[in-house]
């Protein structure tokens, strides 16, 4: 991914990772294989956790949120999916979950 890199006062990483520690304490970050895996995951039986992020025009940060919570997951022991909620984006922010391994929905009604 090109661009800043996420810091910890980032608001879109601050948001996905407030409560993430409170689920699994002491679980282990390995990267998972490809990003096929949680498709494959997702076919051979029912999913333990799906971890959604909303988002709009976060193209910069939306990768590495997404790889983070790929590896979260594969460390955790559920099985399970990420899934971005993409908000009419206006900018890449689709392409980068899709390459990142997230599963994207694209949702066409803005919010207030």
């Amino acid at each position: 991914m090109t661009g800043p890199r996420l810091t910890e006062r980032s608001p879109l990483r601050r948001r996905f990772f407030q409560g993430s520690g409170r689920v699994r304490s002491g679980a282990t970050m390995t990267p998972m294989k490809t990003a096929e895996e949680p498709a494959q995951a997702s076919a051979a039986g029912p999913l333990d956790v799906s971890v959604i992020i909303p988002c709009l025009n976060e193209e910069i940060a939306v990768g590495e949120c997404v790889t983070e919570a790929r590896q979260w997951l594969s460390g955790s022991g559920f099985s399970g999916e990420v899934l971005v909620v993409d908000n009419a984006s206006t900018d890449g922010t689709a392409k980068v979950a899709r390459e990142a391994g997230a599963r994207v929905i694209t949702e066409l009604r803005r919010g207030k």
